[in-house]
């Protein structure tokens, strides 16, 4: 039943060399929309904390002079492995508030190579560390488990076809016994990385190799591998407790207990450093109310894009590759069922508006339901061989063309205006029935934006003004002028040079998005074109007409609608199509999905 499916999602890959043509249907089977999100939304908070569960592994670079900070409640020596954030914030928020707290401040010495993984990758909570565990273990059905406790694997309530509301599959999990500590697996994945990168060639201080690894919860952090390394200067070692106040006065800090301390004591079961909440912490501690917030703020300052780390793509491995087979074959044949497709990745859309709607935001979030449940030995075979090859000749020079760069450069582009499109095409017209002027002036509004997508490769033809009866031959998507616009419009971004093999994944995801994208966009344009000629360029039409053509327009709006909600639905850039109500003064935002 699935091989034409895994045959749709997978021809993608191979890159040819064939003229563009208009996609019949949008393939909601193919990897290709996942890779391109990912490359476009790499070390950018949002997206990351909207698609938690990452796919993405690379490499990336910390320029030289970078800050990075350390908290500790003691003034040992720094063991190694251990964490540094990017934000002080950060490291104040989690080891601040105690009585000999300490802050260490560091500076990079030479730009410093590291491994990113994407998605909340730092977070003790959800799936987001799954990709460094099944690196670590070879695998998924390798890792060990801890007898289901933490919170629900999937789940939360979500839509049906039809609206109603419905249990996500799996059960909750358990609670933890009470002798474990959630900081174990911490400093078993930060040990086993380092190891990791050390016993495959690629940690060599001194000679360019990868220094630790960047991760992502609330901030950007890091696992520094080793506080040895001439890559890191101590700048700063300060004590930075503040005098207690003498007196508190908020009813909840009055009701501080011991207990939380004593807990964290009890679970404690080595000597290795851990973050300390403000229910651990003594409430006269002037600032424990206002340090998790300025940590908070200062990763909200930058969710849009990290600057302080560069990205290496050609080091880049993604989850998402067809090689992947067993966890790329389950994810399609699972959405398949779930999500209403056909066997080759088209969607059957439900009938009645909300069924439609309830599916589309299904769709559009499909990337949030993506685990990595199923990567086999064979897969983890796929993954090594690829991530030790790219990772090592990342260390070099990153030569071609930078597709993450192509990627946020096209959704910077074009995902505003496909959104003012959506919203233009949901307007009930059947309001300007009974005025011209209000559904020409609308009509007018729709072709304006339309013609901003086509006008960068359209060549109207000459012999001006058309004549009505040839309009059809001129805009239709078989016409010279069709083909033409969209072959301009999706090959603006192709690569001129030699592909290396490691970036096939990521060119071909580019290539696909974009040529999907136009493929609509373009359809839609032409069509508005043909349109707006035929009835709306300026001739006086009689009444008879003009309801002919509003009844023509009517009908042709749904179906454009319907192919750009698809198209948005297709592309999934969630974190560009919401956004917060109006917001007071610097109140920061961060919308929820």
């Amino acid at each position: 039943m699935f091989h034409s499916t895994l045959f749709a999602a997978f021809a993608a890959f191979g890159i040819f060399a064939q003229a563009v043509e208009f996609v019949p249907f949008l393939n909601f089977s193919s990897p290709s929309p996942y890779i391109f999100h990912s490359l476009a939304t790499l070390l950018q908070t949002y997206p990351q904390t909207l698609f938690p569960n990452g796919h993405t592994i690379t490499s990336v670079t910390i320029p030289r002079g970078t800050l990075l900070y350390h908290g500790r409640h003691d003034n040992n020596t720094v063991p190694s492995p251990e964490w540094l954030a990017l934000d002080i914030e950060m490291a104040y928020g989690i080891m601040g508030n105690l009585r000999d707290s300490r802050m260490l401040t560091y500076r990079t010495t030479k730009d410093v190579q590291l491994v990113y993984f994407d998605g909340t990758s730092a977070s003790l909570m959800g799936e987001g560390t799954v990709s460094q565990m099944v690196l670590l273990y070879n695998g998924t059905e390798n890792i060990p488990h801890r007898g289901g406790w933490g919170p629900p694997r999937r789940g939360g309530r979500e839509a049906n076809m039809d609206g109603a509301a419905k249990e996500a599959e799996d059960e909750p999990r358990r609670r933890p016994p009470g002798g474990w500590n959630p900081l174990e697996d911490e400093y078993v994945r930060a040990r086993g990385l380092c190891k990791w990168l050390k016993k495959y060639g690629l940690r060599e201080v001194g000679t360019g190799g990868y220094e630790g690894v960047v991760r992502m919860n609330a901030g950007f952090e890091v696992i520094w591998c080793d506080f040895e390394s001439p890559s890191l200067k101590l700048v700063s070692n300060l004590n930075v407790s503040a005098p207690m106040l003498e007196q508190v006065t908020s009813g909840w800090q009055k009701d501080f207990r011991q207990a939380p301390l004593q807990v964290q004591a009890r679970l404690r079961t080595s000597d290795d450093e851990g973050p300390h909440g403000p229910g651990m912490t003594d409430p006269r501690e002037p600032f424990r109310d206002t340090s998790n917030w300025f940590w908070f703020t200062a990763a909200a300052k930058r969710y849009h894009i990290e600057s302080r780390i560069k990205l290496r793509i050609c080091g880049l491995f993604s989850f998402y590759e067809h090689q992947l087979r067993n966890q790329s074959s389950t994810r399609v044949e699972e959405e398949v069922v779930r999500l209403n497709l056909t066997a080759n990745g088209q969607w059957q859309s439900p009938k009645g508006e909300f069924a439609r709607n309830a599916g589309l935001d299904q769709l559009m979030k499909r990337r949030r339901r993506h685990y990595l449940s199923n990567v086999s030995n064979k897969d983890a075979f796929a993954m090594f061989t690829f991530l030790k090859r790219r990772l090592s000749n990342a260390r070099d020079v990153c030569a071609g063309t930078d597709w993450a760069y192509v990627a946020q450069e096209i959704v910077a582009r074009y995902s505003k205006e496909i959104q003012q499109l959506q919203q233009l095409l949901s307007r009930d017209i059947t309001d300007y029935t009974s005025d011209w002027d209000a559904l020409r002036s609308w009509f007018a509004s729709t072709r304006s934006l339309t013609h901003w997508y086509l006008m960068p490769f359209i060549e109207y033809p000459p012999d001006r003004p058309y004549r009505k009866e040839d309009l059809h031959q001129i805009f239709a998507l078989e016409s010279p002028v069709a083909k033409d616009t969209l072959e301009r419009c999706a090959t603006q971004y192709d690569s001129d040079d030699y592909v290396p093999q490691e970036q096939h994944a990521t060119y071909t995801a580019v290539k696909e998005t974009l040529t999907t994208l136009c493929s609509t966009i373009v359809a839609v344009g032409l069509n508005v074109e043909y349109r707006w000629l035929l009835d709306f360029n300026g001739r006086s039409l009689t009444k008879k007409e003009q309801n002919k053509a509003t009844t023509a327009l009517s009908k042709a709006a749904q179906s454009w609608k319907g192919q750009v909600e698809e198209l948005m639905a297709w592309l999934g850039w969630v974190d560009k199509w919401i956004s917060c109500e109006a917001r007071c003064g610097t109140e920061v935002c961060w919308p929820r999905v």
